[in-house]
């Protein structure tokens, strides 16, 4: 899943590792200790079988890992925080740790495993209670983005590969990722035509299973693009089928046209700025727009 080498089922260190980096943080100097003596101390500190020296150096990567040490010029250093937290209970501890860890695992994660391995590391349910909500919007947002990204390349690739099997690999080169520069463009990908303007596409990712209908959220300044280039832009939706993998399919798109009735109505009290689209599959042109007029 990484390469953080402490992680356990669930993206989470197991308890040993967890109480072996606390033994590591009071094995170190205030503020720092040179890492080849902290190192040294492995051998001879580790307590009694508890920890062997495998452990500690495992310990150490976790705390380096998440912040509350700093390797640098040969030292490790103690963070401000570590070191409050070893005035405090193990329980505080485990709570920060498993925070900061909670920030490095990636939305693919089973939340069941994760939940299993929280549970051990954090007994108290009303501090596990909270750093899960904090986990699930993250990981909501996360997830959201990494489909959105999938679905992006999957266009990018299709829009590539179909110039250069048309014999212009150098229009294939300029194919643009707009959406890694800006999200303020109203489209995400520029594509060149052969002999006519750039088609200007935004891309809607899901991962819903449903074959008859996929929701969709447009902005204001997307449909508002679409409006002022309406011959150009057009809306692509694609479906991931795999998130590890970074594997999807084309379901297919719409020009501007299509969707003006789906747009709310602004009043003289507001307007909108972004809406909720129901798009039937079914009415979805095939693939994408092409490369020729």
């Amino acid at each position: 899943m990484s390469d953080f080498v402490w992680m356990g089922e669930g993206g989470l260190p197991s308890e040993h590792v967890l109480e072996a980096a606390i033994h590591v943080a009071t094995l170190l100097d205030d503020p720092s200790s040179a890492a080849a003596d902290a190192r040294e101390s492995y051998w001879r500190k580790a307590l009694g079988g508890s920890f062997g020296p495998p452990d500690l150096r495992l310990g150490e990567r976790l705390l380096i890992d998440i912040g509350l040490v700093i390797e640098a010029d040969g030292h490790l250093s103690t963070s401000a925080e570590l070191r409050t937290l070893l005035d405090g209970s193990f329980e505080e501890i485990a709570s920060v740790v498993a925070g900061r860890v909670l920030e490095l695992i990636p939305p693919t994660v089973e939340s069941g495993s994760l939940e299993e391995g929280l549970s051990k590391l954090v007994p108290d349910a009303e501090r596990r209670e909270e750093l899960l909500a904090v986990f699930g919007r993250r990981f909501d947002d996360g997830r959201l983005r990494a489909v959105g990204a999938i679905g992006e390349q999957l266009v990018v690739d299709t829009a590539r590969a179909e110039l250069r099997e048309l014999g212009y690999p150098d229009l294939a080169r300029e194919v643009r990722h707009l959406s890694l520069e800006t999200d303020q463009a109203g489209y995400d990908i520029s594509a060149p035509r052969i002999g006519g303007p750039k088609r200007l596409l935004e891309v809607k990712a899901t991962t819903a299973k449903d074959q008859d209908r996929v929701l969709i959220y447009l902005s204001r300044n997307e449909a508002d693009t679409g409006r002022r280039f309406e011959s150009q832009w057009a809306l692509v939706v694609c479906r991931v089928l795999d998130l590890d993998e970074k594997r999807g399919e084309l379901l297919g798109w719409l020009p501007i046209g299509s969707l003006r009735s789906f747009f709310p109505l602004d009043t003289d009290r507001g307007r909108w700025e972004s809406t909720q689209l129901a798009i039937d599959i079914a009415g979805l042109f095939p693939g994408m727009p092409g490369a020729t007029i």
